[in-house]
């Protein structure tokens, strides 16, 4: 079975067709695949962009949460401190009703839940006096004397009343 050469030139062109639509149907998916991968490229492209904006508008949110952080935690201390100053005016008032007028009073300390009061008096009867005011009071508890001068006139005490 001997070809001859007409069918020879036919098996010849068809390969050469054969090869050359493959080929074409190569260079066409490729060229498919080039600009899949180029538009792909330009998405990421687009991402980063994206992405950076969103990091940026993250770490503003984040500077915004800490100024607000600050903020609420210097208006707590205002608020303890006008809690303070009121709760001190309110205790300087009430210790000022359970105070006889014959006792005069040189030094009021506050340390913590107890006031520490340094003063003197005309006779004993005053002091006593002036602890059953405070134990009576409902803002003061609990006055002890820590130091008692000597039995002259006026006599210097120092006492320790706490404070409910």
């Amino acid at each position: 079975m001997s070809l001859t050469r007409i069918e020879k030139i036919n098996v010849v062109t068809t390969l050469i067709r054969f090869v050359g639509l493959t080929l074409f149907a190569l260079v066409i998916w490729h060229f498919s695949l080039v600009n899949l991968l180029d538009d792909q490229l330009n998405k990421n492209a687009q991402l980063k962009i994206q992405l950076a904006q969103k990091q940026k508008e993250l770490e503003a949110f984040k500077k915004r949460q800490e100024k607000i952080f600050q903020l609420e935690s210097q208006l707590r201390f205002i608020s303890s401190l006008r809690q303070q100053n009121n709760q001190a005016a309110h205790i300087l008032d009430g210790f000022v009703k359970t105070i006889p007028h014959a006792i005069v009073l040189n030094q009021l300390q506050r340390q913590g839940v107890f006031l520490t009061v340094d003063g003197s008096a005309e006779i004993d009867s005053n002091i006593i006096q002036f602890m059953e005011n405070i134990t009576k009071s409902t803002l003061f508890s609990h006055p002890m004397i820590i130091q008692l001068g000597a039995k002259q006139s006026p006599r210097y005490f120092q006492m320790r009343v706490g404070i409910k």
